[in-house]
């Protein structure tokens, strides 16, 4: 089931069409436009997956603890979104996320305190970024319900999947490696994001 829907999830990001990052995807319902959102914003995939592969170097009772921190500051920002606009969130977003993956790429444990900190900020600004304006009533909880669902999702597979390449010396350095190419990833699309909101 996880396996179809990331390769759902991909069919859609190489689908052609119009680039808005918090369009709906026609045809597929509210809720799993919900669950999809995360994969489909690319500011918020980079960051879950940054502060997964995070939380997985911190150890097992320390991964778990941030975990459940960003999970229920998830779920605030969502049903906070509604005070915050989009646009604004964007850069903050792409910052949390090259500095997650930097911390990924240096591999160092941090203070229990810190990565909880950590953990509460990022999750909190991917709730309150995915905010629907153009929903209303049902369809709105919905699709924040979905949303809420697929963020939790991703960084529970995020987490795991850095706790299943951490058991070797060479998965450890893919694992950098990747958190290196998040970075990289995260500080162009900022880059290109603010030279473009200047222009």
């Amino acid at each position: 089931m996880p396996l179809r829907l990331l390769a759902t999830a991909a069919t859609l990001l190489l689908a052609p069409g119009t680039a808005q990052a918090h369009s709906a995807i026609q045809g597929i319902g509210t809720f799993y436009n919900g669950i999809l959102h995360p994969l489909v914003v690319p500011a918020h995939l980079l960051l879950l997956l940054a502060l997964g592969l995070l939380l997985a170097q911190q150890g097992s009772r320390d991964s778990q603890k941030g975990l459940l921190a960003a999970v229920v500051a998830v779920w605030v920002g969502l049903m906070l979104s509604h005070l915050a606009k989009a646009d604004y969130l964007t850069p903050f977003i792409l910052s949390a996320a090259a500095l997650a993956a930097v911390l990924v790429a240096i591999s160092r444990p941090l203070p229990l305190p810190v990565t909880l900190l950590f953990a509460l900020g990022s999750a909190l600004l991917v709730g309150l970024d995915s905010g629907q304006d153009e929903l209303q009533g049902r369809e709105q909880l919905t699709m924040m319900f979905g949303t809420g669902v697929g963020v939790t999702l991703l960084l529970l597979y995020s987490t795991a999947l850095g706790h299943l390449f951490s058991k070797r010396a060479w998965q450890r350095i893919g694992v950098r490696v990747v958190g290196s190419w998040i970075a990289a990833s995260s500080l162009m699309v900022l880059a290109l994001s603010l030279a473009t909101s200047t222009v």
